[in-house]
């Protein structure tokens, strides 16, 4: 980790939104910094259409961050997904 201050739960709410408490606790206490939790956030906005190539270049702590984050997330086929006018 560098030289950035540990998360609090204030700042991973400011940068993802709402998320279940458990995955707070886990990216708060993987020592993860706020760029690095920005980049995994970045990847799931990129995955709709860009799905293979995001995935390759998540790797190492962004890479574990986007995968708690995606933990547990419907995989929707967009026609079915809530919400969806299909």
């Amino acid at each position: 980790m560098n030289n950035e201050a540990r998360l609090s739960q204030e700042e991973v709410a400011q940068i993802v939104g709402r998320i279940d408490d458990w995955k707070v606790s886990r990216i708060i206490s993987s020592g993860a910094t706020a760029a690095e939790l920005r980049e995994a956030q970045a990847g799931i906005v990129e995955k709709g259409d860009l799905e293979a190539e995001t995935e390759r270049r998540l790797s190492g702590q962004v890479g574990r961050l986007y995968d708690i984050l995606m933990a547990g997330e419907p995989e929707w086929p967009e026609r079915d997904a809530p919400g969806s006018l299909a």
